[in-house]
């Protein structure tokens, strides 16, 4: 499960994303993590299983305009299986797809995984822009660099610390706290 009580102490500090400290806090503790967190653990998972996968850094959008001042806080995965690319995002709170979402990364698309779950993914030539159909309309979720910008673990500690230093409002950070877990309804 995705959670950001961590900041509700404002401790602010960096957790390992070491695979034993991950294992130990979310799946024997059940503590749940962030998307730096519960990224790390599928990804791990999904090397060791022998999967064609890459981290990639993304830059938060919550349906409002793109801020180049923000950072990119936000980690997902890209997984390559028999030649197809799937978007595999488990650290995006109660937004996460509930599914992998195939997309050739090519051009625009639509996919659906349910009667009452949409997704697009936007191709720019410069970014991807990741889109949910919610109440009748387009919400933005994040963007990330068209290439991907893909990451290796020194790459996520940085891009977790960006997120704990930023001068910029980060709704997990400074407004709110999140804790969600996945179900098949919606």
């Amino acid at each position: 499960p995705y959670q950001s009580f961590v900041f509700l102490s404002k401790e602010e500090k960096m957790v390992s994303l070491e695979l034993p400290a991950l294992k130990e806090r979310i799946i024997d503790k059940k503590e749940g993590g962030m998307c730096f967190e519960t990224t790390e653990l599928v990804y791990q998972a999904l090397k060791t299983i022998g999967f064609d996968v890459c981290r990639v850094t993304s830059t938060t959008l919550n349906n409002m305009p793109y801020n180049p001042k923000m950072p990119p806080i936000h980690i997902i995965l890209i997984v390559k299986v028999e030649g197809k690319s799937f978007l595999v995002d488990v650290g995006f709170g109660y937004n996460s797809p509930r599914y992998p979402l195939e997309f050739t990364f090519e051009k625009t698309e639509e996919v659906a995984v349910s009667s009452f779950e949409k997704y697009r993914l936007v191709v720019n030539p410069d970014n991807y822009q990741l889109d949910m159909w919610i109440k009748d309309s387009w919400f933005s979720f994040y963007r990330f660099d068209n290439p991907p910008n893909i990451i290796d673990s020194k790459g996520m500690e940085k891009c977790y610390k960006a997120m704990l230093d930023s001068p910029e409002r980060i709704l997990i950070r400074d407004y709110y706290i999140k804790c969600a877990i996945l179900t098949n309804t919606d």
